[in-house]
């Protein structure tokens, strides 16, 4: 996939009170305690927009949909509204900017999809930088496949910190042939819960 121009679109916003820009995701985490109804996808939704999207939702809190704005080397940049910004490679999350806690992923292309299929497995380190507070830690990651059909690659991560204690499981959907994210669960920040992912591409 060639690199996209930037553009500038404003994102759909919604008068419903259960979805948000992804600046307002992080505050609303303290007073959700049933949390808030999805954004329903369909057919009519997708046509609606002219640009790859993802529908975002932040542990049980809101769900806000980012606009693809650009790819470079397998980094795809999503934008909000406000200038919120996700940068994933291959699904996954290895930047954010704009939001309350916020963190930097370094050697994230060792995420590498061809070598986790062709290996089954993957094993290795990288480093993270997180903000608020400051913090520069590296994470021991094991990757394995749990699936591999004609209709979903399946990839389980299990991430441990050095240092401190924060392990997690993530998990990462990808299309067989193109090789795009469908999904993903992840956890990003300390201090953030899992936030879940789903793209949508033209």
């Amino acid at each position: 996939m060639t690199k996209l121009k930037n553009i500038f679109v404003i994102l759909l916003l919604f008068s419903s009170c259960s979805v948000t820009t992804y600046s307002e995701l992080v505050p609303l985490i303290k007073t959700a305690a049933i949390g808030t109804p999805d954004i329903e996808i369909n057919q009519d939704f997708i046509d609606s927009i002219e640009y790859s999207f993802a529908r975002v939702r932040l542990g049980r809190s809101s769900t806000a949909v980012l606009v693809l704005s650009t790819i470079d080397d397998n980094i795809f940049t999503w934008v909000s509204s406000s200038n919120e910004k996700i940068y994933t490679h291959n699904g996954k999350v290895i930047r954010t900017e704009g939001l309350a806690y916020n963190f930097e992923s370094f050697n994230f292309k060792l995420f590498n999809i061809e070598t986790v299929i062709a290996q089954n497995t993957l094993s290795y380190q990288k480093d993270i930088f997180f903000n608020n507070p400051n913090a520069f830690v590296s994470q021991f990651i094991n990757l394995n496949i749990l699936e591999h059909s004609d209709g979903v690659i399946k990839i389980g991560e299990k991430a441990k910190a050095n240092g401190f204690k924060w392990t997690v499981t993530n998990t990462y959907w990808l299309d067989p042939n193109t090789r795009l994210p469908i999904k993903s669960h992840q956890y990003i920040h300390p201090y953030l819960p899992k936030i879940e992912i789903d793209y949508y591409f033209k």
